[in-house]
């Protein structure tokens, strides 16, 4: 944009700020959801953790952690 000529930095800023805030957009649509999702888990009770696609892969790891502490020891 710097090497641009002057009569085009304007529409190339123009653009540039358009594609930010569509970003900010979509991110802050995403983040959105996913606190959604969150807190529905939530308010079903730690059952529903289970359940939640973002820990199923994080079984175990309470005791996992509580090995580490016992071997530190």
């Amino acid at each position: 944009m710097n090497r641009a000529p002057e009569d085009k930095k304007t529409d190339l800023m123009a653009a540039a700020l358009t594609h930010v805030v569509e970003q900010r957009i979509t991110m802050d649509a995403r983040k959105a959801k996913v606190e959604e999702q969150m807190m529905k888990h939530m308010q079903m009770g730690k059952e529903s953790m289970s359940q939640c696609p973002m820990t199923k892969g994080m079984k175990g790891m309470d005791e996992k952690s509580e090995d580490a502490q016992k071997e530190q020891q």
